[in-house]
């Protein structure tokens, strides 16, 4: 079967929770939630491979007493591994992972704001410390994301086809490796020995002046390379061919033509094995944006689009609501206001915005965080700039947030012409269907409910659609679950 990989969300979750649903959902991984280390967390705890401690903003939750909490119904060390979302930027992070693991408290620290990188990094040091993370990249869509799976990764390729040679560069550049080519055995073996940096070998086995069988042989005479990892491409499948492979001394093979998932998985796991650490991923230059993605003067759209799954809706509700939720900061204070309790709302603003790619109101958010915790005489000017910021933000975004929906709705009532008429109750299976994606807090649960909204209307009623729209928009998918049931229960009742 398909490898799958679980994570288990817990904590009451910070701002950046949207954002880490988003990336685990474009890595291909499956993900629950569970709020507090109950009875009932056990099982679920038994599914995941890795626990992912998300803590509301302090003073709701300490993360240290969450990881302590956690840590100590562990049924043994690494089982599952121990991730902790943290506040801070990606450097601070970083020392904070290291201090973690060396307490023997968390295998490793994922640092706002949460992407997909960021993501995959955590968890594959989390696994690696317990020697679990061989089956982590069969588990992981490689093209969900705009990532770079090989960054700074150095591959020689030795093949005497000119075309193949500019195949797998391209397909090897595209994922940050630095790349070098060579048309026989003969020229890779007197390269290699003056290149010690080299991390593994892509050898044809069939070419002229020394095929790439007996440039392995020599090569593993040679005690400097020895240990280089070596795959061999062939266009055979024989099963006495790819033996010819393993007694040369290569270690792996692909099949020509080569596929591009098939050659970023084999050269990542060489190269880690032979480096004994994880290998990075970096965010890539970006692979387009959605057809769909509404484009907000001001919001880094490429990187937000990276962050969220590409997935648009999402980006739109969140974006009204952080306009929604702090709307008061877009006016300027006429008098200084209470410094610690404003500090959190800067936070969760802040986490927000960098979630969105809303740069400046979260660099703004950042300072006036910083002036309400260190330095409140400088607050109110802090304030002044963020609040001009939110304001033009909230400006621009506002007329093409209801544009963008405007063409939603038209999309929608085109793509499917007379359902409302034909539909005028939903169908019951495809509500059990939203019903569950909510459940397991799947944010697949919006695209449906937005199909589904026009029937919903018709059967729910004004007043409750209303309330429904507002749950699901807010993301509160439990109590938008419970309405939908409830309309359920009230058909089985009627039919009975």
């Amino acid at each position: 079967g398909t490898a799958t990989l679980r994570l288990l969300l817990v904590g009451l979750g910070s701002e950046q929770r949207p954002a880490l649903l988003g990336a685990a959902k474009a890595l291909g991984w499956q993900t629950d939630e569970c709020a507090s280390a109950s009875a009932q967390a056990a099982g679920r705890m038994a599914l995941a491979d890795v626990l992912v401690i998300d803590p509301a903003p302090a003073p709701a939750e300490a993360a240290p007493a969450l990881l302590q909490q956690w840590r100590a119904v562990l049924p043994a060390p690494g089982e599952p591994a121990l991730v902790l979302v943290s506040a801070g930027d990606a450097a601070a992070g970083e020392g904070t992972a290291d201090a973690a693991a060396g307490e023997g408290t968390a295998d490793a620290v994922l640092a706002e704001p949460v992407t997909a990188a960021a993501l995959f990094n955590a968890v594959n040091q989390a696994l690696a410390r317990h020697g679990r993370s061989g089956p982590l990249l069969a588990a992981t869509r490689l093209d969900g994301q705009s990532l770079r799976w090989l960054p700074g990764v150095r591959v020689m390729v030795v093949d005497d086809s000119e075309l193949n040679l500019e195949v797998a560069r391209r397909l090897l550049e595209r994922e940050g490796a630095e790349v070098l080519a060579h048309v026989n055995g003969r020229e890779a073996l007197d390269q290699l020995r003056r290149r010690p940096d080299i991390d593994l070998v892509l050898m044809d086995v069939q070419m002229p002046v020394m095929d790439g069988l007996e440039a392995t042989r020599r090569l593993r005479r040679d005690p400097a390379l020895a240990r280089l990892p070596v795959v061999a491409l062939t266009a055979g499948a024989m099963l006495a061919e790819r033996q010819r492979v393993f007694d040369a001394g290569m270690n792996d093979f692909l099949s020509k033509p080569v596929e591009a998932q098939a050659l970023v998985r084999c050269v990542r796991r060489h190269v880690e094995r032979a480096r004994g650490r994880a290998l990075p991923v970096v965010a890539g230059d970006g692979i387009g944006l959605p057809a769909d993605w509404p484009e907000v003067p001001g919001i880094d759209a490429a990187g937000a689009a990276v962050r969220l799954g590409g997935d648009a809706g999402l980006f739109a509700s969140l974006l009204e609501r952080m306009l929604r939720d702090f709307s008061d900061l877009a006016q300027p204070p006429a008098t200084t206001p209470d410094a610690p309790a404003l500090a959190a709302r800067l936070h969760k603003l802040r986490g927000t915005a960098a979630t969105l790619g809303a740069d400046e109101v979260q660099r703004l958010a950042g300072q006036a965080e910083q002036a309400a915790v260190a330095t409140p005489s400088s607050l109110l000017a802090a304030l002044q700039s963020l609040a001009t910021a939110l304001a033009r933000l909230e400006g621009q975004a506002r007329p093409l947030l209801r544009q963008w929906q405007a063409r939603r709705e038209v999309q929608a009532s085109a793509a499917a012409p007379g359902r409302a008429e034909a539909d005028d109750a939903p169908d019951t299976e495809s509500l059990q269907q939203l019903v569950a994606l909510l459940r397991l807090q799947d944010l697949t649960a919006l695209p449906r409910f937005q199909a589904r909204a026009a029937a919903l209307q018709g059967a729910l009623g004004p007043t409750r659609f209303h309330e429904l729209a507002a749950h699901i928009e807010a993301l509160d998918f439990d109590p938008a679950a419970d309405l939908i049931q409830a309309l359920l229960d009230a058909g089985d009742r009627g039919g009975a």
